[in-house]
């Protein structure tokens, strides 16, 4: 539990921090390349723009689709879980399908998309709900399919309780320890994709900082000007240790989870 305490504690102060620092940065040529200083704490890129500001920017831009993601993923799945193990054998053929799409990786999904209608938050949105979708309802559907035999769940069937309440008020509620988990792993799966995608050029597109296009800016000068690499890996290190210390912990409190 302590452990939980203090690095969600760590989430909490980088994303209020990059709530009040969060900039685009405006071009002075004068300041190009800057090393960290009082005025700018994490020096300045090739533009002259304050590095804060655009890292703090690109934090929230991540930990935004990441949490998008994540939550889209777990409600589709959790929802496509509900309806195919309400209706048997119609729910077990369409799972087979879903099956066939984890095969494919989202960074592969999101290259794809984005040659067909360019790069965008939406573009990597919707190729990480895709990726992450089939997986996590069939996750759900096999957790669902044991719950509906638990002699609570049956008692109440038995009582004449219709699927929809079985699910909201027995089901539902038995499955979020795993919700959580799954949130929190997809949330830090997403995070590390996108930035991935957006040092690949390919991610929330030109002109929108993140940290993985500010780690592709600062690529040529990693020797000239090792702060533009530096704090923007330092912080997505931080984030990425975070959420998976967190998850840790979520799950060494989760007696099904072993």
């Amino acid at each position: 539990m302590r452990k939980i305490r203090i690095f969600s504690s760590v989430v909490i102060a980088l994303l209020l921090l990059s709530l009040i620092l969060a900039s685009k940065g405006e071009v002075d040529l004068s300041l190009r390349l800057a090393p960290p200083s009082l005025s700018a704490p994490f020096g300045c890129d090739s533009f002259g723009r304050a590095l804060l500001g655009r890292v703090a920017y690109g934090f929230l831009v991540s930990v935004s689709i990441g949490s998008a993601a994540a939550v889209l993923s777990v409600a589709i799945g959790l929802l496509l879980s509900y309806l195919m193990t309400a209706s048997g054998r119609a729910g077990a053929l369409v799972f087979s399908v879903l099956d066939g799409f984890k095969v494919l990786p989202p960074v592969l999904v999101a290259l794809f998309l984005s040659s067909i209608q360019g790069p965008g938050a939406g573009t990597i949105l919707l190729s990480l709900v895709f990726s992450y979708v089939p997986n996590v309802a069939r996750t759900c559907y096999t957790r669902v399919a044991v719950l509906r035999e638990m002699e609570f769940v049956v008692a109440s069937r038995a009582l004449g309780a219709p699927n929809r309440v079985l699910f909201t008020r027995h089901i539902l509620p038995s499955l979020a320890p795993y919700v959580r988990e799954q949130g929190l792993s997809l949330l830090l799966s997403s995070v590390l994709i996108e930035a991935s995608l957006s040092y690949l050029g390919v991610g929330v597109g030109i002109g929108t900082p993140s940290l993985g296009a500010i780690l592709a800016e600062g690529r040529p000068y990693m020797l000239t000007a090792p702060h533009m690499v530096l704090f923007p890996t330092m912080v997505l290190l931080l984030l990425s240790l975070s959420l998976y210390m967190i998850g840790r912990g979520l799950a060494e409190l989760d007696p099904s989870s072993h």
